[in-house]
């Protein structure tokens, strides 16, 4: 868990001859850490560490075989689904199917208690309809399945369940081919052809994660970065898409945006350089976008256009996915959470950007920048309004799980 001082050096990280360009733009500056920017790094890392951020190896495994194990799981149904379509035992066996891992444990970002985002690959034979009715059937009577929740008409289709001890969620994705390998390459964009819009914002998740990891300098930096982020927003409470707020991997790829600008420093300093940039950032003018846009492919075309300014100009904090077709991950923040944002940005840059001069300690972060604030405080006058309801499916909207508390704030 702990980031690599051998990565950096008085001079910065070893640069090639030509040295591959990360953005849209140039960088701000190609400098190294210097050996205090290393230590308050290395400081700030055991400050952390007491909130969770980390796993263990033993955790690490564990998730491994949870993963394997769903694997075997949905390759064994996919074969008795073909089987029961009435194709052969051959057919059956070369249909294969897979499954991929996207969000923040294939960035690598995960928390001790963080969840599994999970994408099912099936061949032409298979279909959603499979997946919420036998596939379901076989999880439900699953001894190590609990709290399973079906959300078969969210925007992104899921199953939602706790499998050995891990919550998870699963989405689905019906492929055009009749056998899909272990290896697919879903990078390719021909991938996407023919394909329901379901599928298609299923398999970008996967696609947008693998791509945004291709795009930072130094994923070690990126990692670090990303963890301490969100833990931040987590307890500032501007986390999250179902609040109005940028999710997981539109932190994600705000930071990446940052270690692109400084592609050779310490987490430190990315960290105290993004709320620098972000407290004055021209969202009306300027989108984030690690890559350029990808438009639509030569012959062929989905549904949605690529994120333009033309279609979607209106957008507050234009936040861009990088793979085709590029959406607004933050296209839910609204005018009271984009102040929100600015707000804590700004509180941010005046915490962090004391980093030389701080005795970094779990005591010293919990008590100044990660401090869970009382909403109490922040609005004034507010007005709480808690909801509760029966442990019933049916009941449940737009994909909260009982799980998920629900509660409004008005102020």
């Amino acid at each position: 868990q702990i980031v690599s001082t051998r990565n950096f050096s008085r001079t910065g990280v070893k640069m090639p001859a030509q040295p591959k360009e990360y953005g849209t733009t140039e960088p701000m500056s190609l400098n190294g850490p210097s050996d205090e920017d290393i230590a308050i790094t290395q400081k700030l890392q055991s400050a952390l560490e007491p909130f969770g951020v980390f796993e263990t190896q033993d955790e690490k495994d564990h998730r491994a075989v949870v993963i394997s194990t769903m694997n075997e799981l949905v390759k064994n149904w996919i074969r008795d689904v073909v089987l029961a379509s009435g194709h052969s035992a051959e057919v059956a066996d070369h249909a294969g199917g897979t499954i991929r891992t996207f969000g923040s444990f294939r960035l690598g970002v995960n928390n001790k208690s963080g969840d599994i985002d999970l994408l099912i690959l099936a061949p032409v034979y298979v279909n959603r309809e499979h997946f919420f009715d036998s596939f379901a059937a076989i999880l439900k009577e699953h001894k190590e399945v609990d709290d399973l929740n079906l959300v078969p008409e969210a925007y992104v289709p899921a199953i939602k369940l706790e499998f050995m001890g891990i919550e998870m969620d699963l989405l689905f994705a019906q492929l055009t081919q009749t056998s899909v390998s272990e290896d697919i390459e879903l990078m390719n964009v021909d991938l996407l052809r023919n394909l329901d819009d379901k599928s298609v914002r299923s398999v970008n998740g996967c696609r947008v994660t693998d791509s945004l990891l291709g795009l930072v300098p130094n994923k070690e930096t990126f990692r670090l970065v990303v963890r301490c982020l969100k833990l931040w927003a987590k307890r500032r409470m501007i986390y999250g898409n179902v609040y109005g707020y940028p999710g997981g991997v539109a932190w994600a790829i705000m930071a990446a945006r940052v270690c692109q600008f400084y592609p050779n420093a310490a987490p430190a300093v990315v960290i105290t350089k993004f709320f620098m940039i972000y407290k004055d950032w021209d969202f009306a003018n300027y989108e984030i976008s690690l890559c350029p846009v990808e438009n639509h492919p030569h012959g062929w075309r989905l549904p949605t256009n690529p994120w333009n300014t033309r279609d979607n100009g209106n957008d507050l904090m234009p936040v861009l996915t990088t793979s085709y077709p590029a959406i607004n991950t933050c296209h839910n923040v609204i005018a009271s959470t984009f102040e929100m944002l600015k707000r804590e940005w700004r509180r941010g840059s005046v915490f962090f950007l004391s980093f030389d001069s701080l005795a970094l300690s779990p005591v010293s972060v919990r008590s100044t920048s990660l401090v869970l604030l009382p909403l109490a405080i922040r609005f004034n006058p507010c007005l709480f309004v808690g909801l509760s309801a029966p442990l019933d499916p049916s009941l449940f909207f737009d994909g909260v799980s009982p799980r998920c508390p629900v509660g409004l704030l008005f102020s």
